[in-house]
């Protein structure tokens, strides 16, 4: 009688990104995305787009198992953007906004979407825990693939709206940029994290305050809809950059 192998269970795809290589020298080498050609980033990355979502569970040489391949494909399309350019900032920032502006107003924070830019919208609301796997999904591929650190540009009451008041809006260990409170009189340019002349102070987010040693920017001007006939106006604090 024929014997069967037994029969193999059913497993979820997960979204594999092997790195890249190129060979050199008659040798295939292993480099990070700086060291490939625009051409094959090119081919490559689109195709990510057709591997299914699921939980990052593993990694090692050669390749790494995503949370989701929409996290991995921005952060490897932000640093293959990088690549070919002096970047002497250390860090590369998550700008985390609720912009107004079409297809998505909420840059599908807030929302499901048909597609990418339909404008319509599949369902509304999106958990606060799915929203910081997303964060978490670009923040660790670049500080696995790359020397640069990551920072969130937002402003209070955006991030609660999108990552609540829970565990999942906490990021005590991530640098911060905010644009609040802000104002398009530039006189008050800041005295410390203050506008001049005022109790106005810059407002951090995520559990953190002015004080904390990863509160880094303050956009006081220019930014949030607030214009001044110029533009953006910034403050740093340099000796919190490590």
């Amino acid at each position: 009688m024929e014997s069967h192998p037994a029969p193999v269970g059913v497993h979820q795809l997960l979204a594999v990104v092997y790195a890249f290589a190129v060979w050199e020298g008659g040798e295939r080498r292993l480099v990070t995305e700086e060291g490939v050609e625009a051409s094959t980033l090119a081919m490559f990355l689109p195709q990510l787009d057709a591997i299914a979502k699921r939980t990052r569970v593993d990694q090692g040489p050669g390749l790494l198992v995503f949370d989701n391949c929409k996290d991995a494909r921005q952060a490897a399309q932000t640093l293959a953007s990088i690549g070919s350019k002096f970047v002497p900032y250390p860090v590369i920032w998550a700008d985390v906004e609720l912009p107004e502006i079409a297809p998505a107003r909420d840059n599908g924070w807030n929302s499901v979407y048909t597609s990418p830019c339909s404008g319509v919208v599949k369902q509304a609301g999106v958990p606060a825990a799915v929203d910081r796997a997303e964060f978490n999904g670009f923040a660790a591929y670049i500080t696995a693939h790359s020397k640069y650190k990551v920072g969130v540009y937002s402003a209070p009451t955006i991030w609660g709206s999108i990552f609540g008041t829970g565990s999942a809006a906490s990021i005590p260990n991530t640098y911060e940029w905010t644009y609040w409170p802000e104002t398009a009189n530039l006189a008050a340019a800041p005295t410390g994290w203050c506008l001049h002349g005022s109790s106005t102070c810059a407002q951090f987010f995520g559990g953190q305050t002015s004080a904390s040693k990863y509160a880094l920017m303050w956009q006081w001007s220019g930014g949030g809809g607030v214009t001044n006939g110029h533009g953006d106006f910034d403050q740093i604090d340099v000796a919190r950059l490590k």
